[in-house]
């Protein structure tokens, strides 16, 4: 019988998890191990456990050591919810089962942008002005937009990235086409300064602005 009390047992625990994890759980965007009763045993950040206690998992792969999924963890503080790429892990150390649940940040998978120079994206405004795409990527980096727009203007240019129409828009968030045609002009123009759907379309894209999901349009789900 072990003769250390249960804190020093875990603290032995999140030490000897911790020490033996695998060089590329540094380089995740967070990480959490358990035991097989859902006992948090370790874990990157104690805030981030907190949020990603309760995710809506939208799709899920099986293979005999792991499966992935996609799972959207809901911001504390703007109305999106954050996807998330998940990998787990079960694995035995010391003669006990844990899970080790690792979410990373979705990289950027759409080929048009690898297979393409950045001249392929160039567009034109209404007056024939060419809008580039690199200084557009290269002035929005930072931008955060769910931040910036109201959650009405996000779930507009949200829309948008993925190209639906201005009437497909107004049937979603039950709109009048008019009140749509106005929110796109103020998000083009003077809010993002992009003055194309197809440009805002593509930066928003490059930058992942996809994976921040207006929480109106998963209010179901919820």
């Amino acid at each position: 019988m072990s003769t250390y009390d249960p804190i020093d047992l875990d603290a032995i625990k999140q030490a000897f998890f911790r020490e033996n994890l695998p060089d590329f759980f540094n380089y995740s965007y967070f990480w959490v191990i358990t035991d097989q009763n859902g006992n948090v045993l370790s874990s990157s950040s104690n805030k981030r456990t907190e949020l990603t206690s309760k995710t809506i998992n939208i799709n899920q792969k099986f293979n005999n050591l792991t499966n992935s999924s996609i799972e959207l963890v809901i911001d504390p503080i703007f109305p999106i919810a954050v996807a998330l790429e998940v990998v787990n892990f079960k694995v035995t150390i010391n003669s006990q089962s844990v899970n080790i649940k690792v979410f990373n940040k979705i990289k950027n998978t759409n080929i048009k942008f690898r297979v393409f120079g950045s001249d392929f994206f160039i567009r034109e405004d209404r007056f024939d002005n060419n809008l580039n795409f690199s200084e557009s990527v290269s002035t929005l980096e930072f931008f955060r937009p769910w931040e910036n727009l109201t959650e009405h203007e996000w779930t507009v240019a949200w829309l948008i990235i993925h190209r639906l129409t201005n009437p497909e828009i107004a049937g979603v968030t039950n709109k009048s086409v008019y009140t749509i045609k106005d929110t796109v002009e103020r998000i083009l123009g003077t809010k993002l300064k992009l003055f194309d759907r197809y440009l805002l379309s593509d930066v928003g894209l490059y930058l992942n602005w996809d994976c921040y999901i207006p929480l109106s349009l998963i209010k179901d789900t919820v």
